[in-house]
């Protein structure tokens, strides 16, 4: 005993030290973000202020002199500049017909939110733009979906159904250098001087193939740029040890293009070729788990990039030009530009930053400091020492993207010594990482499993790397999502909830869903939010907002002192059935109802919850119902009153792992387990899918309340205990069909749900603490019916109302029949407050009669 409490000791210190971590770094991130906008003059100039329909762009002002072109969006913006550039040859990079256009991509335009190496990166691209005659594109999702319908809607959902953004990223960058042309850089690359000076007369200068002595003499304009990121000899093996797949091996985080080149072209049939090729294999459902998957097993690097960007270019120059590809090694030349017809390839001096250069520092290949393609972040920090001789290259200083490292001034090292300074930033970067490594660390160890099931991840996985409608729900499942609100501010409608419900619809396949919102007394504010709401809402709909809900047709009951009111949970009831009324008049047959809560929710995780939960080996899921878990704050699981144990048991303290040992405990042994499917008999969490099957045909199942007075059980236990199949002895159950998916988490408030995921990681140091804490404070509570069967004739004693004429109300011993929802309640009655004053509660409890057990 004392070793496990030193252990918990231990456990709680190490807690305690992580959360003072995340709070001092997360006070001095916000305070460097703000500070670090303002550093970056050309970001505010060229994209905070331009910001337009699909990114943001700057054309210089005499490219559109006189065009009298409207430009609504960042597709006529290229368009424009395109044109523009052709009509003088100043606008294009010397020697060539390319274009001066730089494109970016990045997912938004909010600088505050871009990681700093990129607004560096940014800044130091745009310089080229401010100083020079150069127009400037960053594309953002939006810009690329629009793209894609308008210049290639043909391969439109091929590209969406690439495995990630990476591959979709490199993709994009060659089509929009075949439709608009010009100079493309990753956002984590910088270039040491403007694109407009990157073609000397030097590098067109002819050359010779040293190994069959032919000639390469062109006079052809340049009409692309490309550079090589490995350079190695072709019968040593340190090429494939650096993670090159070839010794002569392009980069394409950066280059340029003339519009319209053979090679982009090649590149995009290859590649789709592929992509054909797997969906045929898979019954020509590209979208499927087996085509999706298969494509996932494809290495990025030979799918999109530079692996496949080498075998296009590769192909093309041997097919047309004959070059022997090897030829193009700079290491018995010292590093030499060399023209293939119009294509002009840079050494690796040129693009690259040493990473693919087989420089020996010493006798073990691993010393060698590499970043490959998965590490792009690090190409501009590889430091060299000065004046290295290696493989006939001098290294007079390191190579930076955009020109080869013998042109550099030493001015232009800037960024890129290897010295440390200890400053505030560094110190916050460097303990960040050790609170990272840590964090990871104790969620392997302690923490609920974060990495979940293979269903889960391949869900998330596709809805992250596509881009089509219906992307989370690629079966078509009909989807009914019902939803209750009550919303005086309006702050649901308007904020995060509405936007997580219209991102969720998005996902779905707004053909594929149906929302019922019904919202009652919310006032002007809540209204009008409801509205707006409903105007941005393109599913089949029917979004109801009322003043107030008519008490007419909701059951009394006659209470103590014989005044009839209106029962808490038959009010809610009415409430939440209000939101399945559209079901009675539809014709559609729905396959899963989603009933939300006013939560914070990740859209995702709810279609995991739809989708995943339980799922066989097929990977459909198998349930009646599956709950996600509700928080009222980061660590307090909120609804305790609807959720039981698969024997009925109600919960412990609201904290991980949540049930108790009592009986069986399989519930808090799933938990333990780190399943995604908690087997319970009964859950609400905030949000739940349900089976529809239950809720439609001729007797659906419908919230209510439990018919005796004085008994009160949620309505939101007793619709599992409708739905469940009748047990022969619910004690010995073990399929209820109900489960509660620890994984899918929801919060009150935006804050508690920022922090779930950091939480989660430490729940499993609270087990020891959970249990002994139960025993001293009793629980689960004692639930005298809990194991009640259906139908089974029971002694007990009941609330009797009078009869309205003089007969009294009493408690009375008799027999009574037993309910399927027994394990639901407790003793006690709420009811509805009709005449409420301002500030006082909508319910109240009444004093149970002496003599009730």
């Amino acid at each position: 005993m004392m070793t496990l409490h030193r252990q918990f000791r231990r456990r709680a210190v190490i807690v305690l030290a992580l959360v003072g971590l995340i709070i001092w770094h997360l006070h001095w991130q916000r305070h460097d973000a703000s500070i670090e906008v303002t550093q970056y003059p050309l970001l505010s100039k060229y994209v905070s202020s331009k910001r337009g329909n699909g990114g943001a762009w700057h054309i210089p002002p005499d490219w559109v002199e006189g065009s009298g072109a409207t430009i609504e969006n960042i597709i006529d913006a290229a368009k424009l500049a395109l044109n523009a550039s052709r009509s003088l040859p100043e606008r294009q990079v010397p020697h060539s017909t390319i274009p001066l256009i730089i494109h970016q991509t990045w997912k938004d335009t909010n600088l505050d939110q871009w990681p700093k190496k990129f607004r560096q990166s940014a800044e130091t691209w745009l310089s080229g733009v401010d100083s020079g005659n150069m127009a400037y594109f960053l594309w953002d999702d939006t810009g690329i979906a629009e793209f894609m319908r308008h210049f290639e809607p043909e391969i439109e959902s091929q590209f969406y159904a690439l495995p990630s953004n990476v591959e979709r990223s490199d993709v994009f960058r060659v089509l929009v250098s075949k439709w608009i042309g010009g100079i493309y850089g990753d956002m984590d690359t910088e270039p040491t001087r403007p694109p407009s000076t990157w073609v000397a007369p030097a590098d067109l200068q002819p050359w010779q193939d040293p190994e069959t002595g032919k000639m390469y003499n062109s006079t052809e304009p340049v009409k692309a740029i490309v550079g090589l990121e490995a350079d190695c000899l072709p019968d040593s093996d340190l090429y494939w040890r650096m993670g090159y797949f070839y010794p002569i091996q392009l980069t394409q985080w950066s280059f340029a293009w003339a519009p319209g080149h053979p090679i982009l072209q090649l590149f995009i049939d290859r590649l789709f070729a592929t992509i054909q090729a797997v969906s045929e294999k898979n019954g020509g459902q590209l979208q499927s788990h087996l085509s999706q998957n298969a494509l996932y097993d494809i290495d990025p690097l030979n799918l999109t990039g530079p692996v496949a960007f080498t075998d296009a270019t590769r192909g093309w120059l041997e097919t047309d030009y004959g070059l022997r590809w090897n030829a193009l090694s700079g290491l018995t030349d010292g590093g030499l530009s060399k023209l293939v017809g119009d294509v002009l390839v840079l050494p690796i001096t040129g693009f690259s930053t040493f990473n693919g250069k087989c420089i020996v520092l010493a006798s073990d290949v691993s010393n060698i400091s590499h970043s490959g393609f998965r590490q792009r972040l690090d190409i501009t920090t590889l430091n060299m020492p000065a004046s290295l001789e290696c493989d006939g290259y001098e290294l007079d200083s390191e190579s930076l993207l955009g020109r080869r490292n013998r042109d550099l001034r030493v001015s232009e090292w800037r960024h890129h010594t290897f010295a440390l300074h200890w400053t505030r930033k560094t110190l916050t970067a460097l303990l960040t990482r050790v609170f990272l490594i840590l964090a990871q660390a104790l969620g392997v160890l302690f923490g609920l499993r974060i990495g979940r099931r293979g269903w889960f991840l391949t869900l998330r996985s596709r809805v992250q790397r596509s881009g089509f409608q219906g992307r989370g729900n690629i079966e078509n499942k009909q989807v009914f999502i019902a939803a209750v609100l009550y919303d005086p501010q309006g702050e649901f409608a308007s904020g995060k909830w509405g936007q997580a419900v219209l991102q969720l619809i998005e996902l779905l396949g707004e053909q594929n869903v149906f929302l019922s919102l019904y919202e009652n007394n919310s006032g002007r504010e809540g209204e009008n939010a409801i509205r707006a709401l409903a105007d941005k809402v393109t599913c089949d709909k029917s979004i109801v907002s009322e003043p107030g809900l008519s008490l007419g047709g909701i059951p009394r009951v006659t209470i103590p002192g014989e005044e009839t009111r209106i029962r808490r949970i038959d009010y809610l009831a009415e409430v939440r059935n209000r939101a399945l009324q559209p079901l009675q008049n539809g014709n559609t047959t729905y396959d899963k109802l989603l009933y939300l809560n006013d939560v914070i929710f990740d859209p995702v995780e709810a279609l995991q919850l739809l989708f995943c939960t339980n799922a066989d080996a097929n990977g459909v899921a198998q349930y009646r119902a599956a709950c996600a878990m509700d928080f009222s704050n980061a660590f307090k699981f909120y609804d305790t009153y609807a959720t039981r144990d698969l024997q009925g048991y109600g919960i412990g303290l609201p904290f991980y792992p949540w049930f108790t040992t009592a009986g069986r405990a399989q519930s808090r042994q799933d938990v333990l387990e780190g399943r995604d499917a908690v087997r319970v008999r009964s859950c609400w969490g905030g949000m739940t899918a349900f089976d529809a099957h239950f809720f439609q045909g001729g007797n659906p199942v419908r919230f209510r309340a439990d018919s005796e007075i004085f008994w009160d059980a949620s309505e939101c236990c007793i619709i599992h205990a409708d739905i469940q199949s009748a047990a022969s002895n619910s004690e010995e159950s073990e399929v209820s069909g109900s489960y509660i998916n620890p994984f899918v988490r929801v919060a009150y408030d935006e804050k508690s749900h920022s922090w779930l995921w950091i939480t989660r990681r430490f729940e499993k140091l609270y087990p020891f603490i959970h249990n002994i804490l139960n025993h001293l404070v009793g629980l689960p509570q004692y639930n005298p019916r809990r194991a009640e069967v259906f139908g089974q004739k029971v002694m007990d004693t009941v609330w009797v109302p009078g009869d309205g004429e003089g007969q009294q109300g009493q408690v009375r011993t008799m027999q009574r029949e037993a309910g399927n929802d027994g394990f639901c309640g407790r003793r006690g009655l709420e009811v509805l407050v009709e005449e409420r004053m301002p500030g006082q509660d909508g319910f109240e409890a009444i004093r149970v009669p002496a003599g009730l057990d």
